[in-house]
């Protein structure tokens, strides 16, 4: 995957690729920055798309061990440290990489997401820097690129026997899963997480047993020291797409190390699937099941039994949800977490009709408990772009406040950012998807466009029909590339996917004249994410070849009267002049470029 980035700004053009967009656990990625300009030092950071920074980036993977760089930053919390990788190479030059060896070193656990539990990475964005000697890295103009954990939806269902587990009750918990094509089960794998301690409401906090009780080979953070998540696996040599666990009562008798060393009473179990080429499974509500537990007279064990050994394992995953996160909250159509019930509306006049902006991440209006999104009452994010209403913005007024209208002090705008658009919020799943866009653009002579511009746009009925946009503004090559990913989006949303491109006046060019289209064979094309990559082509023709005499007339007045007015070079006049087939009428008129309008031709 390749994100071309923008020229001009700190630290010079460049563009960021990742070799795999979707990367599998057992899999080497490989990150790559090629710049304009010459630097001895290259940077990856990485960030973490599913941890908004609330204005319309995200924050960086904090980290206590990993990366190439060990710098504290006041963005992480404290103990903890940026994710860093550097490309080992010396020396001036233009192009960098790192290659990192296994999924694992980069989608690592983050102390800076859901704090203070924290949570894996599972969508990263990298963002590119550089440096020379000891200087500090400067991004490269917001160079980023996307490249994701690799977590198929596999689960098919599951089943269990029985609600309760006693001295005399066991029960079978099944799972089936669907593997992807190409790729069969290798292993089946239940973790267990304690009801009666939860992170929130639904989200159950993992059991954490003494190490070597279970099959876990790998280490959750969130589990106490020497102690790991409680999981059992079971290999699959016969390929078989199910497999059943029988649960006793032994096998709970482990004090559980994340709630005060008691016995779990009520227990819910997610199914899990590996994958012979590396891929681990993504959490299913389908493979979700809970029982409760009857100890009787029995007491506590601190060793494993014989039956609890820990199996050995050719992965070792790191899979985002064994520390669980929330699957809903309160979204708004960007994809983006709300901030709560109020807002603030900026206006340019003293009636509060014409807004120019607007607020929802004020403290002062959506700082308490009882400013959260809640059933039963609207809910909103600020969205869109963020602005800078300056001298617009005289007055406010405030959700919350009825009839106000309140004047603003000049440059004493409310505190928080200022964005256009005012979003309408719902609570839904987690929005995870993405959607990958590339460009191809030719054009003939010279090029007749200022930038290129696309847009997504889903295709909900209003209010939920949000728009958004990414514009491409330098780097163009005639015949060449370029990609751009959104992200994150709903997965259960269609979206509406189109280029247009903008003149020198910044007003959109009409498609005549410019063959302008996509993959699905149409200007427009609809699409869900998480779907193939979808690809555009643009070819600007020459607007003089096959032109009628009055549209030569009316193009060559054009061109004489941007020679008045300094829009025009000499060199641009004279590629103007060869293009000509014909200059109708030209050799029986007088022209005066001096003179606006003193250039008329006839056909």
């Amino acid at each position: 995957m390749i994100c071309k980035c923008d020229t001009g700004g700190g630290g010079g053009g460049a563009s960021c690729t990742v070799d795999k967009p979707v990367v599998k656990g057992t899999e080497s990625v490989t990150l790559s920055i090629e710049s304009n300009s010459e630097y001895e030092n290259f940077f990856f950071e990485i960030r973490n798309m599913g941890n908004s920074d609330g204005a319309g980036g995200y924050k960086p993977v904090c980290v206590t061990t990993g990366g190439d760089v060990n710098t504290p930053s006041a963005a992480c919390p404290a103990g903890t440290y940026p994710l860093v990788f550097k490309d080992p190479a010396t020396g001036k030059r233009k192009t960098g990489s790192k290659t990192i060896a296994t999924a694992q070193e980069l989608f690592t656990f983050d102390h800076n997401i859901w704090q203070p539990n924290g949570g894996h990475l599972g969508l990263a964005q990298i963002v590119g820097a550089a440096s020379n000697g000891t200087d500090a890295p400067t991004p490269l103009d917001g160079c980023t690129a996307i490249t994701e954990y690799f977590r198929p939806a596999v689960c098919a269902g599951s089943s269990k026997s029985g609600n309760v587990i006693s001295s005399s009750k066991s029960i079978d918990i099944a799972i089936q899963g669907n593997p992807p094509a190409g790729t069969t089960i290798s292993k089946f794998m239940l973790a267990f997480y304690n009801v009666d301690n939860p992170y929130g409401p639904g989200n159950s906090k993992p059991i954490c047993v003494d190490q070597g009780i279970g099959d876990a080979t790998w280490s959750v953070p969130v589990c106490p020291a020497g102690s790991n998540h409680y999981v059992k696996i079971t290999d699959n040599p016969l390929a078989s797409n199910s497999a059943t666990f029988n649960l006793k009562l032994a096998d709970f008798q482990y004090e559980d190390r994340l709630w005060n060393n008691q016995l779990p009473l009520n227990v819910s179990t997610n199914g899990y699937f590996f994958l012979s080429d590396g891929g681990f499974s993504r959490p299913e509500a389908a493979c979700v099941k809970g029982f409760k537990i009857e100890l009787g007279d029995l007491s506590p064990t601190a060793s494993p039994s014989g039956s609890l050994s820990p199996t050995p394992s050719d992965l070792t995953p790191t899979p985002s949800d064994l520390t669980p996160t929330p699957s809903q909250d309160w979204y708004a159509p960007d994809g983006q977490k709300c901030d709560g019930i109020n807002f603030i509306t900026l206006h340019s006049d003293s009636l509060c009709n014409v807004p120019v902006g607007y607020i929802t991440n004020s403290e002062e209006i959506n700082g308490g408990e009882e400013n959260k999104c809640v059933s039963g009452k609207p809910c909103y994010k600020a969205g869109g772009v963020i602005i800078d209403p300056g001298e617009e913005a005289k007055f406010q007024s405030r959700s919350d406040v009825p009839d106000n209208c309140d004047m603003i002090e000049p440059g004493n705008l409310p505190p928080g950012t200022v964005y256009d658009q005012l979003l309408n919020c719902s609570y839904r799943e987690a929005p995870k998807g993405n959607i990958r866009v590339k460009v191809k653009v030719s054009w003939e002579e010279d090029r007749p466009f200022k930038f290129l511009r696309i847009y997504v746009q889903d295709t909900s009925p209003e209010p939920d029909n949000f728009l958004t946009f990414f514009d491409k503004t330098e780097g163009f090559q005639n015949g060449g590339t370029f990609e751009h990913t959104f992200t994150p989006l709903f997965n259960d949303i269609t979206y509406k996917v189109y280029v247009t491109a903008y003149d020198e006046e910044n007003q959109p060019i009409d498609n005549q004249g410019i063959y302008n289209q996509g993959s699905c064979e149409s200007v427009a094309c609809e699409k869900r994410p998480d779907d193939e990559l979808l690809t555009f082509e643009l070819r600007f023709l020459d607007s003089l070849k096959g032109a009628s005499a009055q549209e030569l007339n009316f193009l060559f007045e054009t061109m004489v009267n941007k020679w008045i007015n300094n829009q025009v070079s000499p060199l641009d006049i004279s590629r103007f002049i060869r293009r000509l087939t014909q200059v109708p009428g030209l050799q029986k008129n007088t022209c005066d470029p001096k003179v606006p309008g003193g250039c008329q031709f006839n056909p």
